[in-house]
């Protein structure tokens, strides 16, 4: 189950897996409960600072790039694919 609260807002991810295919712009907050997944499959993946990946559960970047991450995400699993980080990654130090 995923609640989605508009363009720039919060995905909850309640249960489960959400798999996003072909890239995104990430753009807003994403939570994840104990026990799900985001999955990042194939494509470029635009992190916006400042968006916030949080909650107990999983972030894996199976395949496709990651770009533009600003900080370090101690609940991201890279299964594959590339990720660069911007160039203001934690504030440069």
């Amino acid at each position: 189950m995923m609640l989605l609260n508009g363009p720039g807002g919060t995905v909850e991810v309640q249960s489960g897996t959400l798999r996003f295919d072909g890239g995104a712009r990430l753009d807003g907050m994403f939570v994840t409960a104990a026990g799900t997944v985001v999955e990042l499959h194939n494509g470029t993946f635009t992190y916006v600072p400042p968006d916030r990946f949080s909650g107990s559960g999983q972030y894996r970047l199976t395949g496709g790039t990651l770009q533009d991450l600003d900080d370090y995400l101690a609940n991201l699993d890279l299964a594959g694919g590339t990720v660069n980080l911007s160039p203001n990654y934690q504030t440069n130090g």
